[in-house]
């Protein structure tokens, strides 16, 4: 491996390097503290991912990529952006279960709408499965309780700020406030997904 002499990979960043197949995908993998969970960072280089992964040879890169990693793990997520694109092509592809984060609102379920058509549109008779769940949801709106309430099936996480300090201890939520609303929320999701995914 080329290092340039300040010690840093002049290849570029790994999560960039992993797409483009210059290294291996496990390669990528960091440990964290918690048993169990493995994770490859993102970082800039993959502000133009769409880009790569839309050159003419590479439509199924990332589900080689998975494929190749799926061995090692009982479940692969992938956490990305919302938004409609080459990405989400490539990841509507190579997943088994898409899981959508909504806000109780009217615009939000119109977009669901439109992600299950282009779902159909792509993948015909088998798209992935997709679970729908309410994020942010705050019962002190109307609006919110009523669609909450018009779709008891799907899990429900409040909006909460200890959720938004996931980010700040890089914990999850269930080690540093496993006794909150939120956190039973949470684990309520995850069940929800084994229950989907099967």
């Amino acid at each position: 491996m080329r290092r340039a002499k300040d010690g840093l990979d002049t290849d570029g960043p790994k999560a960039r390097r992993i797409f483009a197949n210059k290294v291996d995908a496990a390669d990528g993998i960091e440990p964290t503290a918690y048993a169990g969970l493995d994770l490859i960072a993102a970082d800039l280089s993959l502000r133009h991912i769409d880009r790569t992964l839309g050159d003419g040879d590479k439509p199924k890169r990332l589900r080689k990529l998975l494929q190749a990693l799926a061995p090692q793990y009982d479940r692969i997520i992938l956490d990305c952006p919302p938004g409609l694109g080459e990405l989400s092509d490539q990841i509507f592809r190579a997943a088994e279960l898409i899981v959508v984060p909504l806000v109780p609102a009217p615009l939000a379920l119109r977009t669901l709408e439109q992600v299950q058509a282009h779902l159909v549109a792509e993948h015909g008779k088998n798209p992935p499965r997709l679970l729908a769940v309410f994020s942010m949801d705050d019962k002190r709106k109307t609006l919110h309780r009523d669609l909450c309430d018009s779709h008891k099936d799907w899990p429900q996480v409040p909006q909460a700020s200890v959720v938004e300090r996931m980010a700040v201890e890089r914990a999850p939520l269930a080690v540093f406030a496993g006794k909150t609303a939120a956190a039973k929320a949470m684990a309520g999701v995850l069940a929800a997904v084994e229950v989907v995914w099967g």
